[in-house]
Parts: structure tokens; C-alpha cells; sequence
């Protein structure tokens, strides 16, 4: 899934050690945008629950960090695949408008 064009934005997600990210919605605008990964400590995984972008995993640290994903105008859950963090908390909303 890497869409053909520049992205016209770019989306960061920080992980935390303490299992969350640094927000819970994140708000874009549709089209193509780059989502970079970073970890502040511990293993941590990126995946969308839309089964369309299922193709998508970041990993932090080892990689891959980041991707470019079109996203259409609409709502997306992003969360870590690793057990246990997602009910933990690591999950957040992208708002694409």
C-alpha cells in the first residue's frame, strides 16, 4: 500500500513506555499523508483496525517507521499489535477531512 503521489501532510505518532500515545485523536487532511513512528521506550507496533490497511505495521524501534497511506475523508483506529497495549490504551482515532 504505498499510494503513487507526495504526501501533502505528515503525521507523527510518538509511543510511550507508560502505553499510550502522545493523543488520542489525530486530526488530518484527506489524502495522501506520511505516518512516521517513534518510540519512547519499549517495543511498540502501529496498525490501522480498518481491514483495508491491513497491509500496514510500523514497528518501533527496528522498523519499518513509516508509510504513506491515503486516507479518504473519514474516521481510522490506529493501535499497538503488541498483547496487552491496546487495552492498555495504546489505541487513538485519525480524523481525515
Amino acid at each position: 500500500m504505498n499510494p503513487k503521489g507526495a504526501p501533502i501532510a505528515t503525521l507523527g505518532v510518538i509511543a510511550f513506555p507508560t502505553l499510550h500515545f502522545q493523543a488520542n485523536q489525530f486530526t488530518v487532511p484527506a489524502g495522501i499523508i506520511k505516518l512516521t513512528y517513534t518510540s519512547m521506550g519499549g517495543n511498540h507496533t502501529l496498525a490501522f483496525d480498518d481491514p483495508r490497511y491491513s497491509s500496514v505495521l510500523l514497528m518501533a524501534p527496528g522498523g519499518p517507521t513509516s508509510v504513506n497511506v491515503l486516507l479518504k475523508p473519514g474516521s481510522y483506529v490506529i493501535f499497538c499489535t503488541i498483547p496487552g497495549h491496546r487495552a492498555a490504551g495504546m489505541q487513538a482515532t485519525i480524523i481525515a477531512h
